[in-house]
């Protein structure tokens, strides 16, 4: 069906790729599509590439069908099917295959790369091509052609689905050669453009994973660029476009994609002396949690942890949470400074002392909230801290558990000695219990408790002997039939 219908609006397949409604029917045509009637679509848009990318609806029919790659590039099925139509609609002249295609289009792409990357519209081409040309697709931009993800989901790049991977031909990373060379020759512009950087953020994640030394090119054009400019008052110029909402986007994926040593090189150049500055920054606190995100070596993770925990409950009050989040991250992954780094979150949420407070830390945790804000109390300044009232912290219902907060506890788990965390989840409540277990956020503590390789069984089995009971409380009897 969806083979007979492409082939009827062969002719009309401009008009219809640029009206909204046409588009979006030819968008789900085309994911459905056989190969010989997508190659013919594509063959007559290609005429008026130009118009089609940079028009607000023909580029989603364009990169709808650049996406149908890794269905239909060497499948053995299409295959076959191609060979068939091909004994049908001989009459209507060769026509260029699919590797053929993709190929023309990045030539017209790579004549004229400034201008695709340039355009509002044109750029989404543009990052699909290489995403299809490198064989990889991005969880992050396939969201963003759906339309589904928010401005804050897309400043974490961390913390996005894995890439899938498919195979291309070598003349695929060939081309992705030339346009990661179109890149060097205007860097600045695709540092300072806000919708060209986004192209050369995609490319960096493609060019890490498929060709590293074409990354690492990048990777030094841009901090050499950066690193020129004129030197900020407080240090290294690269600190100024840090504090800038273009060029920190791309610095992020900057971090993300460094090797070790040259991370190692850009942290002492650069970043050192002044995390406590940058933690503090609406911006420039978002490339430092990429920063925090990178570190894999105890040698990065010493001095960060060194010049930036005792800052951390000053980071918690100016609302970054996320540094001190990727901060025990790091911790987590590296393996080191986790008892540390856990006394001084005991210490910025007010239940390190007394000792009985520290009881109480997976609820303050998981709703970020320091222990009198939690429990409404007014302790004068300089009082010493009340004891941990335990009648006052079971009547008290669990308070909304965040995803940051979420993600704080499940570090937490992972770490080599997690008993404080899993002596105060113990101590929760049944209904306190059900609570986290129904929060979407909250849901994967329990999952961390469960998975990680530090929770012993018996310390599980005495977490979840609670919910037990409570579960099987919520689950009807089975009906008869």
């Amino acid at each position: 069906m969806v083979h007979n219908v492409l082939k009827e609006v062969e002719a009309e397949a401009l008009a219809l790729a640029t009206n909204k409604t046409g588009s979006e029917i030819m968008q789900e045509l085309l994911g459905f599509s056989p190969l010989k009637p997508l190659c013919r679509v594509w063959a007559t848009l290609r005429s008026n590439f130009r118009f089609v990318a940079c028009h607000r609806c023909g580029v989603h029919v364009l990169q709808s069908a650049l996406l149908q790659l890794p269905r239909l590039l060497g499948s053995p099925a299409e295959k076959e099917e191609e060979d068939v139509e091909e004994e049908e609609d001989g009459k209507d002249g060769p026509l260029e295959t699919l590797e053929e295609l993709v190929l023309g289009l990045a030539s017209e792409v790579c004549d004229d790369f400034l201008f695709y990357c340039g355009d509002t519209h044109g750029s989404f081409v543009v990052r699909t091509l290489l995403q299809v040309l490198g064989g990889t697709l991005l969880e992050s931009e396939r969201a963003r052609h759906r339309g589904s993800q928010s401005p804050e989901a897309q400043r974490a790049p961390a913390r996005e689905g894995k890439p899938s991977d498919f195979e291309v031909p070598e003349t695929f990373l060939n081309r992705l050669q030339d346009l990661s060379s179109c890149f060097l020759k205007d860097i600045a512009v695709f540092i300072t453009d806000k919708i060209s950087s986004f192209c050369l953020q995609v490319a960096l994640q493609i060019l890490h994973r498929k060709l590293p030394q074409f990354c690492a090119q990048l990777c030094s054009a841009v901090i050499g660029y950066l690193s020129s400019r004129n030197s900020s008052a407080d240090g290294s110029p690269l600190l100024l476009f840090l504090r800038d909402q273009t060029s920190s986007r791309l610095l992020e994926q900057v971090l993300l994609v460094l090797e070790p040593p040259r991370l190692q090189s850009l942290f002492e150049d650069h970043f050192q002396g002044q995390l406590q500055t940058l933690a503090a920054h609406p911006i420039a606190n978002f490339p430092l949690q990429r920063l925090l995100d990178a570190v894999t070596t105890p040698e990065l993770l010493s001095p960060v942890f060194e010049e930036l925990s005792p800052a951390l409950e000053a980071v918690l009050a100016q609302g970054h949470p996320g540094v001190v989040i990727a901060l025990v991250g790091a911790c987590r992954r590296v393996g080191a400074h986790q008892a540390r780094v856990l006394q001084l979150l005991l210490e910025a949420f007010h239940c390190a002392e007394p000792p009985s407070r520290q009881v109480a830390c997976v609820p303050l945790f998981a709703t970020l909230t320091a222990y009198e804000v939690y429990y409404r109390l007014a302790e004068e300044e300089g009082a010493v801290p009340a004891e941990h009232q335990v009648e006052m912290a079971t009547a008290r219902a669990l308070g909304e558990v965040t995803v940051l907060g979420s993600l704080l506890l499940q570090h937490l788990l992972h770490f080599s000695s997690p008993g404080i965390v899993l002596r105060s989840l113990g101590a929760l409540t049944g209904p306190q219990l059900l609570t986290l277990a129904q929060n979407p956020a909250g849901s994967h503590v329990l999952d961390a408790v469960l998975t990680s390789p530090s929770v012993t069984r018996k310390q599980r089995r005495r977490v979840l002997k609670t919910l037990k009971v409570l579960v099987s409380a919520l689950i009807p009897p089975p009906t008869s039939i």
